[in-house]
């Protein structure tokens, strides 16, 4: 039998392997617990021999005891017990242990055995003591409402599970990786460098790389990054890099060969039983709340337009206002509404998006609010497209949108644009956005406005003096509008006030003739101010 004092080394998570086995032997395991023990045990041979030897020891004495008691019963295996150095037959959970020693010989058997248990014990709360070492701490808290005897400045122990009821906490690790824990979820620090994800998301920011996210069907290690882990949503992980690469790999239960990936910048998979499929809906970022701090003092629209959260950086994705449809969608040419509102799933912070047009009061956002546009061709052109290079349509003749609006080319470094070639509209879940940072308030939308047509091109110059209309809306309600403006109008400034209670914000322009082929629309570094709360 192996002796716990064999090993002197302390290893990071003993004092918890230690506490979740005695659970174990006491029928105490509660789900995530049973999980976590089930994990080490996977991943160490000496804590496999460690737990068969106890879990033998505890079985030879009940049977033992049974005996002596003659209760003329057998005593069978635990079926929860995973024994390692075989494979399990069919018959394994019920499997009896049958001895027939004399009387005396099974009361000495029972008492030897029974020492050598309490001695085993004894040896493991010696070596492995229950008040492990702290590996992180509690740093800050917004809204958060521990289930545990936690509040913002508590030291984290190895082996230490945390109960997150709500809120937001950020914890420091010891090994110098911040991590942000969103409620409801439950953790375990298993050490400086290592932590049990068992239900919840958390956001990690790791320095230099080593940190490790276990959950009950994946390891995710960091290879110096900024990622994020769910569990429970539906089902199993999803994984997502903000910044640098990560290592994923499934945990195998035996019905399936364990599976790995790297993923790299921008990209997320989503882990069920051991197979790993890559997560194509851009918007996964806006599942997470990676910020507590209150200094951010606006959020980019094109960001949270391409997946983002407002402060990632994000650029170059598209919606297609005649399906919803969101990401990296083609180029499209000249197309016809239907009076439809469109969700757009892969967007959490977008409530919907719509086509301006001639059939009445058109519908602008998901609870049914209505706007009657003036008369329009129901009609548009191209994709609505957020940052970088405008993509190209390839037909004869047609020019690429300019992104040169009174002297400033928004495509370049420094600057933002969204590509908004009327007739377009598009609304935004304001409440969405607060979610993403419950420590700001949301108090205006700016950006500059112009047709940059003429700037560009000099085909077709008699279009040039055709006209739009802007339309920014809130709630139903109109808080800004130009009419008729043209490229030699420049850039309009838009400065609109936001509230507390105000829920949707939409965007939407139109044509003011039949002829749209001139109206080069763009939004000049479109953002969303804020203020702390």
């Amino acid at each position: 039998m192996t002796n716990p004092t064999d090993n002197q080394s302390f290893r990071p998570g003993d004092a918890g392997f230690a506490r979740l086995s005695m659970l174990f032997l006491e029928n105490s395991l509660q789900p995530h617990e049973a999980a976590e023990l089930h994990r080490m045990l996977l991943a160490d041979a000496k804590r496999r021999q460690q737990f068969v030897d106890l879990c033998t020891l505890r079985c030879g004495i009940d049977l033992v005891l049974n005996r002596l008691t003659r209760q003329g019963s057998t005593i069978a295996m635990p079926p929860t017990i995973v024994r390692f150095n075989e494979k399990p037959g069919p018959t394994d959970a019920g499997r009896a242990i049958k001895l027939s020693p004399p009387r005396g010989l099974l009361l000495v058997a029972a008492v030897l055995m029974l020492s050598l248990l309490i001695n085993s014990m004894i040896l493991w709360l010696t070596h492995y003591p229950p008040q492990s070492h702290q590996v992180a701490i509690v740093t800050t808290g917004l809204n958060t409402h521990w289930s545990t005897a936690t509040t913002t400045g508590s030291g984290i122990l190895a082996g230490q599970t945390l109960v997150l009821s709500n809120g937001l906490a950020r914890l420091h690790c010891n090994g110098g990786a911040s991590v942000t824990v969103q409620g409801p979820a439950t953790v375990m620090m298993q050490s400086a460098n290592a932590m049990l994800l068992t239900h919840g998301r958390v956001v990690v920011k790791a320095v230099g790389g080593h940190f490790v996210v276990h959950t009950p069907n994946a390891a995710v290690r960091d290879l110096g990054t900024w990622f994020a882990v769910a569990v429970g949503e539906p089902s199993g992980t999803e994984v997502g890099v903000y910044e640098g690469k990560v290592r994923v790999s499934s945990q195998s239960k035996g019905v399936a060969p364990p599976a790995s990936e790297t993923l790299r910048t921008g990209q997320a998979v989503h882990v069920v039983g051991t197979v790993i499929r890559p997560v194509w809906k851009i918007g996964w970022r806006q599942h997470f709340v990676a910020h507590i701090a209150t200094g951010i003092r606006e959020l980019d629209l094109v960001d949270l337009l391409c997946g983002g959260d407002g402060t990632t950086h994000c650029r170059g994705g598209g919606i297609d206002v005649r399906t919803g449809i969101a990401g990296a969608v083609p180029q499209i040419g000249y197309y016809r509404g239907n009076n439809a509102f469109h969700r757009v799933p892969a967007l959490p912070v977008v409530n919907g998006c719509f086509i301006p047009g001639r059939g009445g009061p058109q519908q602008i956002d998901s609870v049914g609010d209505r706007f009657t546009f003036p008369t329009t061709n129901t009609s548009g052109c191209y994709i609505l497209w957020a940052g970088d290079r405008f993509p190209a349509f390839n037909a004869p003749g047609v020019d690429p949108m300019s992104p040169i609006l009174g002297g400033i080319n928004y495509a370049q470094h420094g600057h933002d644009l969204v590509y908004m070639h009327p007739n377009k509209g598009i609304t935004l879940n304001l409440r969405a956005i607060r979610r993403l940072h419950p420590g700001l308030k949301l108090t205006r939308f700016k950006t500059v406005v112009g047709n940059t047509y003429r700037q560009a091109s000099t085909k077709a110059p008699e279009f040039a003096h055709l006209a739009t209309d802007i339309w920014v809306i809130v709630n139903g309600k109109v808080r800004f509008s130009r009419l008729h403006f043209t490229p030699s109008n420049g850039a309009i400034s838009v400065d609109v006030p936001l509230h507390r209670n105000d829920h949707f914000l939409t965007i939407a322009d139109t044509a003011v003739t039949p002829d749209i082929r001139s109206h080069w629309v763009i939004l000049g570094d479109p953002v969303l101010q804020t203020a702390p709360r």
